[in-house]
């Protein structure tokens, strides 16, 4: 990876006038690409780490460095833009010394745990399995930013910005619902595929990610109108009708993260290739045609489309190579009761935040209930989810305890 990125970084920064010219329509910001390119190679020091770590279970560590990171680009910022003044070149600076720290301290330490030597044979195997990645990686750049561009040609900046805003929404049901379980679950469910119950705790894994997704992508639907009503200007409240299409996008997307399996177990990467770059073409097509006449719910359809093309050739290849008996009956439920609940949430009227709050809160309470009677969950997965609520709420109730008996005279 080292290598790697160092051969990208260094492309990147020696071309870094035209790739400004590019984005920008100016080269006037190469030194903000070349900055993220160093910014880029010292990811390969992080992501080897990070990956060992979620290889031996050690997600204090998985999350300590992020936290740590963050942290860091956080005081850094402050320096650079608040003290030094230097705009948005202290944001890629912060970015440049936060991600140089962290890859001194989890390098460092993975060196010495694991040393330095090559072997050959499983360079080979690495290689052979990795490069088709690579192909997959460009894929998902263009399905997931070229829209942009398009976006900017048909309607300039104002429609890219509330573009930009609403698909943060569905980066934020992919970080809360998908990436925390790919965390723990993409390493262990190798070794699930190897034991004698692979099947049912395959499908097991599906049905209760969908769940979890399903409830957060119900939760952002419902309540992104009034979110957007409290943090932001008017002019950016149109971004909310665009939101439920980009969390359908991003449902096919987890469901290709999931369901690429017997391609993985196989080692047959080539297959993910051929199913990313035949998305990206579909959404370079739909983007083509739809964006400029729809614009921004143009480039969400758009993205429905190429995502659910995605997984569908990545479940038939998938499939092919190393079948897998997924419970569909319980998944269809879930999603049918969060359809319908989104869409009575985008029926009702508009009315006040003190108002649309409360009902949005009934909605999702409703959405809740009838998960919970519609046989999508076992009832060992309903009685570990009631003690796990007990748990907090008597938590909650002994510390508020706790501190009455404090504030008493």
């Amino acid at each position: 990876l080292m290598i790697s990125f160092g051969i990208a970084g260094a492309l990147a920064f020696s071309g870094a006038a035209a790739l400004s010219t590019l984005v920008f329509e100016t080269p006037a910001h190469a030194n903000l690409v070349r900055l993220s390119s160093a910014s880029f190679v010292l990811q390969s020091f992080i992501l080897v780490p990070l990956a060992f770590a979620r290889v031996q279970e050690r997600s204090a560590l998985v999350v300590g460095a992020t936290l740590v990171k963050l942290l860091i680009a956080l005081i850094l910022n402050l320096v650079f833009l608040v003290v030094m003044k230097l705009g948005v070149r202290g944001v890629f600076l912060s970015t440049l010394g936060a991600n140089l720290i962290v890859a001194l301290w989890l390098g460092w330490s993975t060196i010495r745990q694991v040393g330095v030597r090559i072997r050959l044979d499983i360079l080979r195997s690495l290689v052979r399995y990795g490069v088709p990645l690579i192909g997959v990686q460009a894929a998902t750049f263009t399905m997931t930013f070229s829209d942009r561009y398009f976006l900017q040609a048909a309607g300039g900046q104002t429609v890219v910005g509330l573009y930009n805003l609403a698909y943060q929404f569905g980066f934020l049901l992919l970080m809360l619902g998908f990436v925390p379980m790919e965390m723990i679950w993409g390493p262990r469910r190798f070794q699930v595929a190897r034991g004698p119950h692979a099947q049912p705790l395959l499908s097991k894994a599906f049905r209760i990610v969908n769940v979890s997704v399903t409830s957060i992508g119900v939760g952002i639907a419902l309540f992104v109108e009034d979110l957007l009503r409290i943090m932001a200007t008017p002019p950016f409240y149109p971004a909310a009708a665009v939101v439920p299409v980009i969390l359908v996008a991003y449902v096919f997307h987890g469901w290709a993260m999931m369901h690429d399996i017997g391609v993985l177990v196989k080692e047959r990467t080539e297959f993910l290739t051929i199913a990313n770059w035949v998305a990206a073409t579909v959404a370079l097509g739909a983007f083509a045609l739809l964006v400029p006449r729809y614009h921004a719910f143009g480039a969400a359809v758009g993205a429905v489309l190429a995502f659910s093309v995605r997984w569908g050739m990545t479940y038939y290849f998938s499939q092919r190579l190393w079948p897998v008996r997924y419970d569909w009956l319980p998944v269809f439920k879930v999603l049918s009761i969060g359809v319908v609940t989104i869409a009575i949430g985008i029926a009702l009227p508009g009315m006040p935040l003190r108002a649309s709050i409360p009902l949005h809160l009934l909605l999702l309470g409703a959405y809740a209930v009838g998960v919970w009677n519609a046989a999508i969950l076992t009832a060992d997965e309903k009685q570990w989810a009631a003690r796990h609520v007990r748990r907090v709420l008597d938590t909650r109730r002994s510390g508020t305890t706790i501190d009455a008996s404090r504030a008493s005279p």
